[in-house]
Order: C-alpha cells, then sequence, then structure tokens
C-alpha cells in the first residue's frame, strides 16, 4: 500500500474512533534564555514584581482603560522540571519494560494530567522522548524497536506502542536520507521505504492508533512525506476538527508539514487557524493566536500576517483566551510578538505595560520588545 493511500485509508477510518483528550515546543526559564545571550538574569520567585529602572519610553495603562489581560507570571523553573520529570519516566519504564506502568503514564496524560505550567500538552512531552532515536542514542536502536515490539505484543489493542514504533521507523527513515550508505538515490529509495512502511503500520491498525490523539500529529508528519495532494491533506484537517480539535501537536504538525505546492500560502494558514478556534475543549479558543504565532516563526517574515489577512478582533479575543489561562512570560512574549509585528498598538500596549515591569534585559528573546515599546510610546505621544 503507498503511503498516499493509506493516509487516505486512514482518515477515512476514523468515524468510529474516539479520540482522547490531550503540546508544543520546551520553553526555556528566564535565567536560561537569558544565558543564551550572554545576559545575566537575577532569579524570580513566581509570581514576583520587578520593576524596570527608568526610562524614557515607558509608559503606563490609562486608568480609564484597564488592562484586560491578567497579571503576568514570571516564569520559574517547573516547566522544565515537568518536562525533565516526564522524559526521565518515561525512559525509565521503557527501558525496565514495565509496559503497565507505562500504560498508565500515558493514560494518565491523555486524560487528567494534561497540561504543563505554560499551557502545552504534556502527551507530545511524553512522545517526543522516543523521536529522534538515532540521535539520542545510535548504538541502541535496534534495541529501543526491539523493546517497541515487545510493548505491543503485551498491549496489543493500546494505541501507545504503535505510536511509539512509528515514531522510531520515522526516525530510521530520516536517518537512511541523510546518513545512510549509498548515493543520493539509494538513500532516497530507502527513505520512502521506511516511510511507506510506517504509513502502513499506522493505516493497518488505525482504529487502535486513533484512540490517542498524538496519532493525527503523527499522521502531519507523514502527509507531507507522502507528498500528499491537497484532498488528502484538507482532509487530514478535516479529521483533526473532528477527533482532535483542541489538541495543539496536531494543529502545529499539520501547518509545519504544509506541502510545498502551497505551503507559502498564508491565507490557507489563516482559515485553518480560524477553524481550529470554532473546535471544542478549553483550549480551543487561544488556538487562533498559537497557531497563527506557529506559522509566523516558520515563515520568519513579519509580513505574514498581513498576507494572511488576520482578523484582529478574533486575534485579541483568542490572545486575551490563551493568556487568562496560561498567564506565563512566555506566553506573554508570543502574544506581544504578533501584535509588534502587526503594529496593532491597541492589542500591544496592554500586552507590553504587562511586561515592561521585568527589566529589558528579561527579554533576551524577544529582540523586538525594546523597539516596540518605543513604538507604543511615540504613538501615545506624538510629536509636536
Amino acid at each position: 500500500m503507498k503511503l498516499a493511500a493509506a493516509i487516505a485509508a486512514m482518515m477515512l477510518a476514523a468515524g468510529s474512533a474516539q479520540a482522547q483528550p490531550g503540546f508544543q515546543r520546551p520553553t526555556q526559564t528566564l535565567q536560561e534564555m537569558a544565558a543564551r545571550r550572554g545576559v545575566v538574569a537575577s532569579s524570580y520567585a513566581p509570581g514576583a514584581i520587578v520593576y524596570a529602572g527608568s526610562f524614557p519610553d515607558a509608559f503606563d495603562v490609562r486608568p480609564e482603560e484597564p488592562n484586560p489581560y491578567p497579571r503576568m507570571r514570571i516564569s520559574s523553573d517547573s516547566e522544565f522540571k515537568v518536562r525533565h520529570a516526564i522524559d526521565a519516566e518515561a525512559s525509565r519504564l521503557f527501558h525496565a519494560e514495565n509496559w503497565t506502568a507505562l500504560e498508565d503514564m500515558a493514560d494518565r496524560l491523555r486524560t487528567r494530567d494534561r497540561l504543563t505550567p505554560v499551557g502545552d500538552f504534556k502527551l507530545e512531552a511524553f512522545y517526543e522522548v522516543f523521536r529522534f532515536c538515532h540521535c539520542k542514542h545510535p548504538e541502541e536502536v535496534s534495541a529501543w524497536e526491539a523493546r517497541a515490539e515487545r510493548y505491543r505484543q503485551a498491549f496489543p489493542q493500546s494505541p501507545t506502542p504503535l505510536l511509539i514504533k512509528t515514531s522510531f521507523m520515522i526516525d530510521d527513515a530520516w536517518w537512511d536520507l541523510q546518513r545512510g550508505p549509498g548515493g543520493s538515490t539509494v538513500r532516497g529509495l530507502a527513505y520512502r521505504t521506511g516511510i511507506d512502511a510506517a504509513g502502513k503500520l499506522m493505516a493497518d491498525n488505525w482504529d487502535i492508533v486513533s484512540q490517542d490523539r498524538q496519532a493525527f500529529a503523527v499522521l502531519g508528519v507523514l502527509t507531507v512525506s507522502s507528498e500528499a495532494s491537497r484532498p488528502v491533506f484538507d482532509k487530514l484537517i478535516d479529521q483533526i476538527a473532528d477527533k482532535a480539535p483542541e489538541y495543539t501537536p496536531a494543529w502545529t504538525s499539520a501547518i509545519t508539514y504544509l506541502s510545498r505546492q502551497w505551503g507559502d500560502d498564508p491565507q490557507l494558514v489563516e482559515r485553518i487557524a480560524r477553524r481550529a478556534a470554532l473546535g471544542k475543549g478549553d483550549e480551543a479558543e487561544g488556538l487562533y493566536a498559537r497557531l497563527l504565532h506557529h506559522a509566523w516563526t516558520l515563515a520568519g517574515d513579519d509580513g505574514f500576517f498581513r498576507r494572511a489577512g488576520v482578523d484582529r478582533r478574533l486575534l485579541r479575543n483568542s490572545a486575551l483566551s490563551f493568556l487568562s489561562q496560561h498567564p506565563d512570560m512566555p506566553n506573554f512574549v508570543m502574544m506581544a510578538e504578533i501584535a509588534c509585528s502587526l503594529q496593532d498598538w491597541e492589542m500591544a500596549e496592554p500586552l507590553i505595560a504587562r511586561m515592561q515591569v521585568l527589566a529589558v534585559p528579561s527579554y533576551a528573546d524577544f529582540p523586538q520588545y525594546t523597539a516596540c515599546r518605543r513604538d507604543i510610546y511615540s504613538y501615545r505621544h506624538p510629536a509636536g
């Protein structure tokens, strides 16, 4: 079975599967962010307020216009600790072949203990442990794969070992393409064979793997790898909206792996983000802003939001929903980056006002911060 056909089969077969409740990139602590730029940052207790020194471009929120956003939490190292704990526990249980405990852990992250402090899905952090196996332990790849098969034999109706094994197969295929023996033709054939095998494994067991929302994130990877047609991609979006409506990794995977034939269409991204925001679940409303930010970081283009035709009212409401639930500093940075890039000062001003209580070096990973604050000040205090 060719991969494109396998993907189509998976999408069509998903009607009766029950998706389970359910992520994004690791967030760095304030100290780590600063260290990357050679900046010294003090250690702030969670919830602390540290007022910046006197700057000529500082401004206050007008009393008659209360700040719509919640108080910003100062990031502690809890996000890193949560992710490290997931990595350590999953790795220990997998290598000890304690399949029952690993099953319990995966179920807990799907259903009850779902989100990290910044609002990312812990389930994706769990599966990240089993991605890029070659990069982590190249000498142990075969042993990892053998363990995954034994896990599957112990729990044949569980989606977890199937998704772990699929991750290994995709990793193997990418390894063959980039570093395998032979010339480019041989490596390309080995890659295609590996990707087809991963797609077939998913397709043959779709009724099982689709019980886990991570299956739709993996499907995004396989969709681009198969160079799927636009109708197949559209079907993927339909399935995410139906079966994993608030699961951020599924949406970001689809956007990350947009086919190169239509991947430069920012208006398509806006339509996907709009559809995601209409879904069910507490996290859905915030997806419009989160997904547009994700696409903007991939594009690396400040004209992206204008070309996408972003709905500013919807964007502001989405940002407010997201920050009301997860008012951590990295999330304020994300939303302020959007507002500053759009030069939407009505959105940017209350965000920057919340953020300027910290010293400028705190925003080592937000190079636009100072310029944006000055632009807002100039907008508020026009010359003459």
